[in-house]
């Protein structure tokens, strides 16, 4: 401070001076809550997060007129509930004119929940410090918050479709958006607060085949306090699942295999009922033959010749074996049967007979089937049949296309069947059979090999109106049939092998039916009526050629329902030999259903012993 001062006597003038020196004063602000701090005061930080390192920067200030010294090194003293406390960056300049300002940093990190301080001390030559031994203090306080931890939690096998993740946190946050989850291969979408702290969302995988990560960073969420989330776990779902296309695939085999097999027990259920219709046929003439035998009206020359001297034993057939080689533009199969028969007076048989195939489908599926049955069958009325029988078969088809393997079933079945002479000439026919079936997969997807077992069961049903009529060059045998069959189709579980794991999955096949219905005449000649062919009672006894023209159209139906009509022609030569223990025949076929032909050519062979 300077004073000035003027005077007069004995006519001069007076002057005088004083001069003070201004001291400097040192003035602290802290630039995180933009406050000034005295001497001695606190500096509140408020809730800090537990673990995770804070920085403060200060302001250093001379206020008034004097050079302020930074006199010595700034230092942290009295830590409470704090570690790692530091001066990260030291002031600038460690003198500072008046008005002139200097900053430094605080870093420090929380270590529990709960209450935190410290203090931060700079020398300095303040004078009015100086009784505080010349430092000015901070008295630092806040408190601490634990961080927002979160799990995540979902499915870790591969996942084909959508599938939910759970977002488990320590306690409630907010903030949190599903765009803020970083997802591997996969896209996340409607984020749900199921309760406070815990979120579900979905996940759509882009690539089944390939792995999904799924993680949540830091700092995307707080707590009531503020406190940010720490990072989540990484939640892995394995890859290798079947894309949705490989999915349908096998959905399709299993149901083109389960329709197959409809139409073959349909095929083998109308087959039984037409051998069951001819032996009603053949037994009921034998019964009027036998009639008329003992009235006289027929010699036993011609009984005997019809029906065999003993007609009991006529019914009573030894085992026998017959195949079937066939040819198509669209497949070619293999077929045969075996036989065997035995019977009483009263009209009671048993019955043991069955089948077996290999058939090549145009898609270059092979399927082998074995399928035997045992009947019992007798007559309910003069002009009833009935039966009922049990059957099993054994069937593997080798699949070809995008999902080659193959497919093993085995399978059970239980029905009955009845023919019914309306007239002389004139047969009702009828079937019903439930079939329950156990199918294991193999297919390859190029990339991994998916296994799995599915059931099937099945209700196959069947009608047909025959008659016989008899012409002198020909006789004429028509029928009408309709057949139906549906089959539900279980769940398969799959066990998809990868590398070297071993991941699950799962395809819904749902159901498969099937129906038909066919016209049918046949029109029979003895070889004789049509050319000689001068082989009568050389190689056989009896002969006789089919001439088949016929309609039909079928339905099949898994969801997708489709239809096709056509008709064809087919013609067969049959011979026997002379004591009637082998059979050979012939036949051709054109068929066009739906715009599409076939031709067939088949040689079948039947030997009994």
């Amino acid at each position: 401070m300077r004073a000035f001062q003027t005077g007069s006597g004995n006519g001069a003038i007076r002057q005088s001076w004083r001069i003070t020196c201004t001291p400097p004063d040192i003035g602290v602000r802290s630039r995180e809550t933009s406050s000034t701090i005295v001497d001695g005061g606190s500096d509140p930080h408020g809730t800090e997060t537990v673990g995770e390192p804070k920085t403060v920067v200060y302001e250093i200030t001379n206020t008034l007129g004097g050079t302020l010294n930074l006199t010595g090194a700034l230092t942290i003293s009295g830590l409470n509930n704090v570690s790692n406390a530091t001066i990260s960056t030291p002031p600038g300049v460690t003198s500072l004119a008046s008005g002139r300002t200097t900053t430094f940093a605080v870093t420090y990190t929380p270590t529990n929940p709960g209450p935190f301080s410290f203090d931060i001390n700079i020398p300095n030559n303040d004078p009015s410090t100086i009784a505080s031994e010349s430092s000015f203090g901070i008295a630092v306080s806040g408190n601490a918050n634990a961080t927002p931890s979160v799990v995540l939690s979902g499915p870790s096998t591969p996942q084909a479709g959508p599938f939910t993740v759970t977002a488990t946190f320590s306690e409630a946050v907010s903030g949190l958006d599903v765009s803020e989850f970083v997802v591997s291969n996969g896209v996340a979408s409607g984020l749900i607060l199921v309760s406070p702290g815990v979120y579900t969302f979905t996940v759509t995988p882009t690539d089944p085949s390939a792995a999904v990560s799924i993680s949540l960073p830091a700092g995307t969420a707080e707590d009531a306090d503020g406190a940010v989330n720490a990072a989540s776990n990484v939640l892995v779902t394995a890859g290798g699942a079947l894309t949705p296309e490989q999915q349908e695939g096998i959905r399709e085999i299993t149901v083109e295999e389960t329709t197959r097999d409809l139409r073959q027990e349909i095929s083998v259920n109308r087959r039984a009922n037409r051998a069951a219709r001819d032996r009603h046929a053949a037994a009921q003439r034998c019964r009027f033959l036998q009639d008329d035998l003992d009235e006289g009206r027929v010699s036993t020359a011609d009984f005997e010749q019809e029906c065999g001297a003993d007609f009991v034993s006529r019914q009573n057939v030894p085992f026998g074996v017959n195949g079937v080689l066939s040819a198509t533009q669209s497949d070619t199969s293999l077929l045969g049967s075996f036989f065997s028969q035995s019977s009483t007076a009263d009209g009671r048989r048993r019955l043991v007979f069955g089948e077996f195939d290999v058939t090549r489908y145009d898609d270059e599926d092979v399927t082998a089937t074995l399928s035997g049955r045992v009947a019992w069958e007798r007559l309910v009325r003069e002009d009833v049949l009935w039966g009922i029988f049990v059957g099993a078969n054994l069937s593997q088809t080798r699949i070809s296309g995008a999902l080659p393997g193959d497919r093993t079933g085995v399978g059970l079945t239980l029905g009955t069947y009845f023919v019914d002479q309306l007239e002389p000439d004139l047969f009702l026919d009828g079937f019903a059979a439930v079939s329950a079936g156990r199918n294991s997969l193999e297919l390859s997807t190029g990339t991994a090999i998916a296994e799995g077992d599915y059931n099937t069961t099945s209700l196959q049903l069947g009608i047909a109106l025959s008659g016989l009529r008899e012409y002198e060059r020909f006789d004429l045998r028509p029928e009408l049939s309709l057949s139906y069959g549906y089959a539900d189709i279980s769940d398969a579980p799959l066990s998809v092998a990868v590398g070297g794991s071993t991941l699950s999955d799962a395809v819904a096949a749902g159901y498969a039916s099937y129906g038909n219905v066919e016209f049918r005449p046949e029109f029979i000649f003895e070889p004789e009526q049509i050319a000689p062919i001068g082989l009568k009672g050389t190689w056989y006894d009896e002969s006789w050629i089919i001439v088949a023209p016929h309609v039909s159209c079928e339905v099949t139906d898994s969801g997708v329902s489709s239809n096709a009509c056509g008709g064809g022609l087919e013609l067969e030569w049959t011979a026997q030999s002379h004591d009637g223990l082998w059979e050979f025949s012939a036949r051709m076929s054109r068929d066009v259903i739906g715009g599409v032909s076939r031709d067939s050519i088949g040689l079948q062979f039947e030997s009994e012993f």
